[in-house]
């Protein structure tokens, strides 16, 4: 490596480490260093040239950030906010699950210029989800059409493969789950993760997955 060409590495490496990870850096590390040493300008140019296109191609997709409402720090914070209070999802987006987008992980579907009949009925079911809280204890869920008298409470509790964070425990008799030898309705609980609460909105991360990717619901109340 000359005094020529070190700088131009050096600034490749410290481009590449801001749009991609670190295994892929050491694959173009490596494929750069063999180019350089071996006099391959062609290889050079071909190991940097996908990469150029991934950052023309991020850029060119940004949008701007949506203002969501802030992760709650406590349970009783947001029994105190949800109780007696009735919500309607008003938007869809999926969970990113890469470290790179954590400063924005979601993307909306009504950002999508995705038209299949598939999305379009997918964004129309989930949009059609209300919870209408009762009290401290009783929740109404509308979805899938139907309307389901549950119970619900709130905890920090971490089981099986969960994260940490407040979650939204729903439960309720499910017919539909019934086995052979059992006459009463099996008890069916869906977790619900509270990434942000106000006074007017609520986003959740639900149980619910969209090409491998966790689905949020966004919820206004009246």
């Amino acid at each position: 490596m000359n005094e020529k060409t070190a700088p131009i590495l050096r600034g490749g490496f410290h481009f590449i480490a801001t749009i991609i990870n670190k295994d892929v850096i050491a694959f173009y590390l490596i494929g750069c260093i063999f180019a350089i040493k071996n006099q391959m300008k062609q290889l050079f140019v071909l190991l940097c040239f996908p990469v150029v296109l991934f950052s023309c191609g991020n850029n060119g997709e940004k949008t701007e950030k949506l203002s969501l409402p802030p992760k709650p720090g406590m349970v009783n914070e947001v029994l105190n906010i949800i109780k007696e209070k009735n919500y309607s999802a008003v938007k869809i987006a999926t969970l990113s699950p890469f470290e790179m987008d954590a400063a924005n992980p979601y993307t909306w579907f009504d950002e999508l210029k995705d038209t299949a009949s598939f999305t379009k009925d997918f964004l129309k079911e989930n949009l059609a989800m209300k919870l209408q809280f009762k009290n401290d204890t009783g929740v109404a869920l509308i979805d899938d059409n139907k309307k389901t008298e549950a119970i619900y409470k709130l905890d920090t509790a971490v089981r099986d493969e969960e994260k940490s964070g407040i979650k939204l425990r729903i439960s309720y008799p499910d017919s539909s789950m019934n086995f052979p030898g059992i006459t009463e309705p099996m008890i069916m609980t869906y977790t619900f993760y509270i990434l942000g609460i106000n006074e007017k909105e609520l986003l959740l991360e639900t149980p619910r997955s969209y090409n491998n990717r966790k689905v949020i619901i966004l919820f206004n109340s009246k």
